[in-house]
Parts: C-alpha cells; sequence; structure tokens
C-alpha cells in the first residue's frame, strides 16, 4: 500500500512538472490598458480577433528594417512603428477623411504601437490617448480643415 501511494504521488508530481513545462500562450488580462504580451502584436488578423478589450500606446518595438503597419478589425485597431502624424492622420480617415490635417504643433519624431479591442468607434479612443498623452489639441476649422495644436497654444 506505501509502494501504491508513493508510485501515485511520483505519477503526479510528472504531471504536474510536465505541465508546468509548456510553452503556450500567456492568458490574456481583461483589464483595460494592461500589456498581456506580445503575442497581441502580431500582423495577423486572427490574433487580433483573440485580443481583449485592451487600450495601449506605447514607443514601438518594432525593429527599424521591418515596414510599419496597421490593421483594423471589429471594434478594434492594430498600429505598429507608426509616426503621431500617421496615427492622427488615421484617426480622421474614420472621422472624416475629406478633412485637411494642419500641424500647428511640434510632434515627437519617434514611431509608435497602438491597439485597441472590444472598442466602438475606437478611433476616438486613439485620439484621446494621443491627445491626452502629448497635450494636443485637435479641432476642425474653417470647415474643411482640421488644426492639430499644444494644448497650452491659445
Amino acid at each position: 500500500m506505501k509502494n501504491r501511494a508513493s508510485l501515485i504521488v511520483a505519477a503526479l508530481l510528472s504531471l504536474l512538472v510536465a505541465g508546468c513545462s509548456k510553452h503556450s500562450p500567456p492568458t490574456p488580462k481583461t483589464a483595460a490598458s494592461a500589456d498581456p504580451g506580445d503575442w497581441m502584436w502580431e500582423a495577423n488578423s486572427q490574433t487580433l480577433d483573440r485580443v481583449p478589450p485592451i487600450i495601449l500606446l506605447r514607443s514601438s518595438t518594432l525593429p527599424a528594417s521591418y515596414v510599419p503597419f496597421d490593421m483594423i478589425g471589429k471594434d478594434r485597431y492594430l498600429a505598429r512603428g507608426k509616426t503621431l502624424k500617421e496615427l492622427i492622420a488615421v484617426v480622421w480617415s474614420q472621422k472624416n477623411s475629406a478633412l485637411k490635417i494642419k500641424f500647428d504643433a511640434d510632434l515627437p519624431e519617434g514611431k509608435y504601437d497602438f491597439i485597441v479591442a472590444g472598442q466602438s468607434h475606437w478611433w476616438n479612443q486613439l485620439q484621446s490617448e494621443i491627445d491626452g498623452r502629448f497635450h494636443l489639441i485637435e479641432r476642425v476649422e474653417t470647415g474643411n480643415q482640421v488644426v492639430v495644436r499644444n494644448s497650452d497654444t491659445p
């Protein structure tokens, strides 16, 4: 009986160790603004469809040798290696593509990654993230132009 119990314990321990050593993708977190991992940044529409509700703007981790890209899905958007001007253009292409964008603000030269999932009208979330982080104000002026300014500019 004692040998049988030892054998069962040894078998359970080996199953536990084998289960822990598998390399499966991490279970994504559902909280907005929590980065569940690198898997969600893939240029793959099926992966984008699996991303939990999230809003995340970060400095790009896309290698310089890669071509920037973006993808649009149902209530979701992924962009990698884009400039702020390019991201702002995406926002306004969704709101009113006929408007011309005029930049009166100095924008950082860096590249950015952005992902939003589980949000209808995701372009408003992108605009809010950019405007809040970089202190920008975007306004439609003269009926056919969007002007982007720093929030401290009158």
